[in-house]
């Protein structure tokens, strides 16, 4: 089953959120999963919970993620390719988990930095088990996620979640609107978030 259907479980049951110990443990295949695919050059630019499956690993709930149908080559010479363009020249995204430059290309290319930006969205809401985005409409949904500034996007402390001060600040970093002030992929949110947590790094 998906993560989506996991989320969807916990909040009616009314849980407050998963410690982040367990979220590392959880999280871990698919932080190595888009560290591998950006050291490629490739970028998902679809990460949510839908795309992400919870198996069990030795007793541990574990994810493995899928569908990279909306992938995106954002460095043709790293990934071994040479001018492909994105498919249909188009932007395609699921709102609830796109970073701002889904939303307003002005804000920067779409790159790691973009999954870097959805994956903790994913992160943030496994630490609360709360959304991290609830806006009625589309028009709302796009004028906050623009929004800059501490304190205006969905950290997990934002959504009610007991985190440390560095736990905190590498999701504040993550979660900038400018996609130039994030961690560069996966593989440094990552192993920012487990040293903020008192982890080696894995990735």
């Amino acid at each position: 089953y998906s993560l989506a259907v996991d989320f969807r479980l916990r909040r009616d049951l009314k849980l407050k959120g998963r410690p982040i110990e367990e979220v590392l443990d959880m999280f871990a295949p698919v932080a190595s999963a888009l560290a591998w695919a950006h050291s490629q050059g490739i970028a998902h630019r679809d990460l949510k919970p839908a795309n992400l499956f919870v198996t069990q690993t030795r007793g541990a709930a574990t994810l493995k993620l899928l569908d990279f149908g909306m992938a995106k080559i954002f460095d043709p010479n790293a990934a071994g390719f040479r001018g492909v363009p994105t498919v249909g020249g188009h932007s395609v995204f699921s709102p609830q988990h796109a970073a701002p430059e889904q939303f307003e290309p002005k804000v920067g290319p779409v790159g790691a930095p973009t999954d870097v930006y959805a994956l903790a969205l994913v992160l943030a809401e496994a630490l609360s088990d709360r959304p991290a985005r609830e806006k009625d409409s589309f028009a709302e949904l796009h004028a906050s996620v623009l929004l800059p500034g501490p304190g205006k996007q969905p950290t997990p402390r934002q959504l009610g979640a007991q985190v440390t001060d560095p736990v905190e600040a590498v999701f504040a970093r993550a979660l900038s609107v400018d996609p130039a002030n994030r961690q560069r992929d996966a593989s440094e949110l990552w192993n920012e978030l487990r040293a903020a947590a008192g982890r080696s790094a894995s990735v």
